[in-house]
């Protein structure tokens, strides 16, 4: 299964997920606008947006190529 995670890789909720995920088989992708220099498993989008709880929404074209390029079966919004 491909799944997709999308949200602020920093904390170590994220990480855990996909690692879980990753670790049974799964083709697994993480996003985050958010940038953790410690880890280097996840895909950053350097958003043009100041820190606002809108970011993602405002970032949604870039995002939307990268999930038509992967084709998840699952997008998981944390």
């Amino acid at each position: 299964m491909k799944i997709l995670f999308l949200g602020d890789i920093r904390p170590s909720h994220l990480k855990r997920w996909r690692d879980y995920f990753k670790e049974r088989g799964h083709d697994v992708m993480a996003i985050s606008l958010e940038e953790d220099h410690t880890d280097d498993d996840y895909m950053h989008i350097k958003s043009r947006m100041p820190i606002t709880p809108f970011k993602y929404y405002l970032e949604k074209e870039a995002i939307r190529e990268i999930i038509s390029e992967f084709k998840p079966d699952i997008v998981n919004g944390h």
